[in-house]
């Protein structure tokens, strides 16, 4: 039976028992297919970044356990490929602690720029009267109007008391009280982890980011009220060395977690497996080409696999098109079959090649419902940290705080009139005027490119 057959036939029955063992052969033949090309193609990619000039040799070592892992076979292979997977999620855990840390001085430092540029003098009721078109002026679908509504009120000067602050995080959680414990969990790492809070930081050496925490420790101890024209040039350029070497760093680890998902998903399913296509003979040729030649000189080795690369093109985008209607019924089945191994491998395999590179593959299916109590523990828990935050820190970082909070959290307005009100507020009441010019410059630089 071909593969659109057995999904028609299994679509109009009402069990899957006799379909259950073709079913899963032609599934883990399209998966592992899939990610033996995925995974030749990114490893490329990574082996290139490698071996630029200037490149990423802080990452070479990790890279060079994968690449040593790739002549491992069976349990071996399974429990090493978990490993790096766990590792690399740690890494990418603590950076983005850092990246979203970093992401509230720029915000600071954004507005202590125009401390030391000739502001032209704003119409305050032109500007506003440009936000509300900009908002309102034309009939859009409600998830874009709120977009840029969030865009706007992350932007423009926080006048709001601290109180006033606590009951909208309350009331952003409060929405979530029908809904499961990890949706809750999830929408509550959101708000921290933008707020620059969170401080989970994983024990695992990071090679390449050595002096960040004395660079962060220099930005959390600045006093931004009346830093010196010459302080702030030193903090803007070493703030964007730092955003762009974290965000190089960024890019290699995505594309090398992708070669470890896929890698993974070979590792689950490859003794469920009947048959490697053509292409994916092809594929892993050039993947074991450049595993055998990973020291010798890349310009050979590169060009090598610009051959493989040609023939390759095209063919996972089919493969994915193919499996699109595996992956549809996989739910279906699995609440059938949920103790069958093969089931579970490619229950495991299909989040591995989902757009979450870092999705916790421990993580239950099903997750208990909220109780009152639970809501309440984790809005007290929550407020907490950012009283404890505030506590410690000035008032032009806690407003910066609560801006990039206000970007993540729904909008908590109840009409448009609030909406009017809060915007003219919040301008009206903001005497610094280089605060206001910048957040107005950047207001009017979102409204251009949108």
């Amino acid at each position: 039976m071909n593969e659109k057959e057995l999904l028609r036939q299994m679509k109009k029955a009402k069990s899957y028992d006799k379909y259950l063992d073709e079913y899963s052969l032609t599934f883990s033949n399209l998966y592992y297919n899939y990610s033996s090309i995925q995974l030749s193609m990114l490893y490329y990619t990574v082996f290139e970044m490698l071996n630029e000039e200037g490149g990423y040799d802080y990452i070479r070592p990790l890279i060079t356990e994968f690449n040593d892992a790739l002549y491992l076979k069976d349990d071996e292979r399974l429990k090493t490929v978990k490993v790096l997977r766990a590792k690399v999620m740690d890494i990418m855990n603590n950076i983005t602690i850092y990246t979203d840390i970093l992401s509230i001085y720029e915000y600071i430092l954004n507005r202590v720029e125009y401390r030391f540029k000739d502001n032209n003098e704003v119409d305050i009721d032109y500007f506003l009267t440009r936000i509300e078109q900009f908002i309102f002026g034309a009939k859009e679908d409600a998830v874009i109007t709120n977009d840029k509504i969030k865009s706007i009120i992350s932007e423009l000067p926080v006048r709001m008391t601290k109180q006033r602050f606590y009951d909208i995080i309350s009331d952003s959680i409060m929405i979530y009280k029908d809904s499961d414990e990890a949706a809750l969990k999830d929408f509550i790492y959101m708000i921290i982890t933008s707020a620059g809070l969170n401080k989970d930081f994983k024990d695992v050496e990071i090679k390449g980011i050595e002096g960040i925490d004395e660079f962060i420790e220099a930005l959390s101890s600045n006093d931004y009220k009346d830093v010196s024209k010459d302080q702030f040039n030193d903090l803007t350029v070493l703030l964007d060395e730092w955003s762009s070497k974290l965000g190089r760093i960024v890019g290699i680890y995505m594309v090398f977690a992708e070669c470890i998902n896929n890698y993974y998903v070979i590792a689950e399913l490859e003794k469920y497996t009947s048959e490697q296509s053509a292409s994916t003979k092809h594929a892993l040729n050039m993947l074991f080409d450049i595993r055998d030649n990973f020291n010798e000189e890349p310009s050979e080795v590169l060009e090598r696999c610009v051959e493989y690369l040609e023939v390759l093109e095209g063919r996972q985008e089919d493969l994915m098109e193919r499996l699109m209607g595996y992956e549809g019924m996989l739910s279906d089945v699995s609440s059938k079959f949920e103790s069958d191994e093969r089931i579970k491998a490619l229950n495991v395999s299909m989040k591995l090649v989902s757009t979450s590179i870092f999705i916790n593959l421990e993580e239950d299916s099903v997750s208990p419902m909220v109780t009152k109590e639970f809501v309440d523990e984790e809005i007290a828990k929550t407020l907490k940290a950012f009283e404890d935050f505030f506590k410690e820190h000035s008032k032009i970082v806690n407003r910066a705080v609560m801006s990039k909070v206000f970007n993540v959290i729904p909008v908590f307005f109840n009409s448009v009139d609030e909406i009017k009100d809060y915007f003219k507020y919040s301008v009206e009441h903001c005497k610094d005027d280089s605060e206001l010019a910048a957040a107005l410059d950047i207001v009017d630089s979102i409204m251009d490119e949108r």
